[in-house]
C-alpha cells in the first residue's frame, strides 16, 4: 500500500496491491490521514484515485479494518475515484465505497476525468 499527492493535479494517487496485514493498513491510513489533511487545507477537499488492480481478497479482519479506516478518513466533501480490474472486483470493493462522491471504475482516464470534475 503507498500513497502520495500530486500537488500539480490536486489529486492524491493511492495504490494497494497484493495481501495486507492490519499493520501496513494501520501505516498506511495513519500516512494518508496527513496527506488528506493537507490536500484539504490546500485544495478545499481532498479528491483521491485509489488504485486496486493487484490487490487480492484481504482477510476478514484486515478488510473491517479498511471498511472502518476508509469510513473515518472521507468526508462528504471528499471524492473518492476508486479503480477496480474486473466487475467481479466490484463485489468485494463495493462495501468500502459509498454513493455520493465515491465511485468504482474500471477505466483509468475516466476515474481521472471524474476525480478533475470536482
Amino acid at each position: 500500500m503507498a500513497a502520495d499527492g500530486d500537488r500539480a493535479r490536486g489529486i492524491i494517487y493511492v495504490e494497494g496491491k497484493g495481501l495486507w496485514t492490519m499493520d501496513m493498513v494501520g501505516r498506511h491510513f495513519d500516512n494518508l490521514a496527513v496527506l488528506a489533511e493537507q490536500f484539504r487545507a490546500q485544495f478545499g477537499r481532498a479528491r483521491v484515485f485509489v488504485d486496486t488492480r493487484e490487490a487480492v481478497a484481504q482477510p476478514a479482519d484486515v478488510e473491517a479494518l479498511l471498511r472502518a479506516r476508509i469510513a473515518a478518513l472521507y468526508d462528504e466533501s471528499d471524492r473518492v475515484a476508486t479503480l477496480v480490474a474486473v466487475d467481479l472486483r466490484r463485489i468485494s470493493v463495493s462495501p468500502r465505497v459509498s454513493a455520493g462522491n465515491r465511485r468504482l471504475f474500471d477505466d483509468p482516464m475516466a476515474a481521472i476525468r471524474w476525480l478533475a470534475k470536482g
